[in-house]
């Protein structure tokens, strides 16, 4: 009956400790707002647009033209 008794005053702190933990890891989720969108930022698929060649394009064509400018120079 003493081994009982001496494991049922542990069981109290051991769950006050949990409670407060579980209470810290419930506030960061919040904070993080994790479960607010139906999936995660990081893994959603941003598409390559046809804006995105043309100014990839017009970007290299001016490099181009400015090394060959000072290439000429």
């Amino acid at each position: 009956i003493a081994a009982v008794r001496r494991a049922g005053g542990t069981v109290v702190p051991l769950l006050a400790g949990a409670i407060r933990h579980a209470e810290r890891v419930a506030l960061a989720m919040d904070s993080r707002a994790f479960g607010a969108h139906p999936q995660r930022t990081e893994r959603t698929r941003i598409p390559f647009r046809t804006r995105d060649w043309c100014f990839m394009v017009a970007f290299w064509l001016v490099s181009a033209a400015l090394l060959w400018r000072s290439l000429a120079a």
